[in-house]
């Protein structure tokens, strides 16, 4: 009779490697979860800046819409300007460059430099008109205008944009202290003007009734006045003037 063998095995060991395998698993599956949460955050990251490119693109598209539709409000403004100033005859034109000529304003040489230019201006596409236009309108919002207009009754107005005020002065300023008190005077009326701009034309003008005696202290004065003014600015705003002769009404 055969007796059986009896067989015992070893749970130790083999529970051991079970819970190695287990745990490498486990370390394995932790491993590519680490992977995916990085992945996740990049993407949401890039996710992000993606949005806010695409906010800001929209944002500038928007900018850069208002700013077309306003440029081409303007450019139609100017173009129908243009339209209507350039129907202006030829003998009306004529008619104001001869009364400049006249007054002393213009020299022969100005004149047909003049009349050339308006030609000129006359042939030109319109976007270039548009082009000179707005190229001035820039200059103007870095540049203040005077407007000095003297009439027969020995009054003058100062005008700025929207800002006009009057004086009177006497017809005689032939005395240093006349002259010295128009002066003053005017400074005086300048300064309740707005803040000037950097730079300042004084453009004087006046009408067609009057005479020399009703111009000459003012022109005399002008140059007098800038300098003043000049200097009391203190390098704040540069003054200069121009005598742009009689105003056509």
């Amino acid at each position: 009779m055969i007796v059986p063998r009896k067989m015992t095995l070893q749970l130790t060991p083999l529970l051991d490697l079970l819970l190695i395998v287990i745990f490498a698993q486990y370390l394995e599956v932790q491993e590519t979860q680490v992977v995916v949460e990085k992945n996740a955050a990049a993407a949401l990251v890039e996710r992000d800046e993606a949005v806010a490119a695409m906010t800001q693109m929209e944002e500038r598209l928007q900018f850069a819409e208002a700013n077309l539709e306003e440029t081409l409000e303007r450019e139609r403004i100017v173009a129908k300007l243009l339209s209507e100033l350039f129907e202006i005859p030829d003998q009306d034109i004529e008619k104001i460059l001869r009364r400049q000529l006249s007054s002393g304003v213009l020299s022969d040489v100005d004149l047909e430099n003049l009349k050339e230019r308006i030609r000129q201006l006359s042939d030109e596409k319109s976007n270039q008109i548009v082009s000179h236009l707005l190229a001035y309108e820039e200059i103007r919002k870095r540049c203040d205008v005077w407007n000095i207009h003297v009439t027969p009754q020995n009054y003058l107005t100062l005008t700025s944009d929207n800002t006009t005020l009057r004086m009177q002065f006497p017809r005689d300023l032939s005395t240093d202290f006349a002259q010295q008190d128009f002066i003053n005077r005017f400074i005086e009326l300048a300064h309740t003007l707005p803040e000037p701009k950097s730079l300042v034309i004084l453009m004087l003008t006046y009408e067609s009734e009057s005479t020399e005696g009703d111009l000459e202290p003012v022109q005399e004065a002008l140059p007098q006045i800038t300098v003043r003014l000049n200097f009391e600015s203190a390098g704040r705003s540069r003054y200069d003037y121009a005598d742009l002769g009689m105003r056509i009404e």
